[in-house]
């Protein structure tokens, strides 16, 4: 890991969320998929997921 401060503030994010959303019992929190409600809340993930892109394209640019 490249950046273990980044991941380390992910991680509290999720779990600050999963604990609101679905309780203190840390085996639930993988029974379902993170909802919409949930995922709005992650805006250090989303804004980690949106440099990784920036810097790491999916689709290659076309320089023509």
């Amino acid at each position: 890991m490249n950046h273990p401060i980044v991941e380390e503030k992910i991680l509290k994010e999720l779990t600050e969320v999963l604990a609101e959303s679905r309780g203190g019992d840390c085996n639930r929190w993988t029974e379902e998929a993170v909802d919409f409600e949930e995922a709005e809340k992650l805006v250090y993930l989303k804004a980690a997921l949106a440099e990784t892109l920036r810097l790491y394209p999916s689709v290659p640019e076309d320089f023509k």
